[in-house]
């Protein structure tokens, strides 16, 4: 869920200073910092922010499995933070 948000929240972060976007998709998509920072290329942006965000979908479906083994009060919460995740990222 958590990378959902960073990945919603990149224009906001890069204002305060801060980038959670792996260097591993900087490289993929030929980003530097100063382009993150600046703005600069935003279609490599965008690309390396969809591969994040379909990691970041993957990790939450492989995880829904595990809602069915929890008690089910803490099911309903995990159910809510997976769904949450899934609609950031669609």
């Amino acid at each position: 869920l958590q990378i959902a948000n960073f990945c919603q929240d990149v224009r906001r972060d890069v204002a305060r200073g801060r980038i959670y976007l792996p260097k591993i998709y900087w490289t993929k998509h030929g980003l530097t910092e100063a382009m993150i920072l600046t703005g600069d290329g935003p279609e490599p942006l965008r690309c390396a922010l969809r591969d994040w965000a379909l990691f970041s979908r993957g990790m939450l479906l492989d995880g829904l499995p595990l809602v069915s083994l929890v008690p089910i009060w803490l099911a309903r919460d995990l159910q809510l933070f997976v769904r949450g995740g899934l609609h950031l990222l669609d």
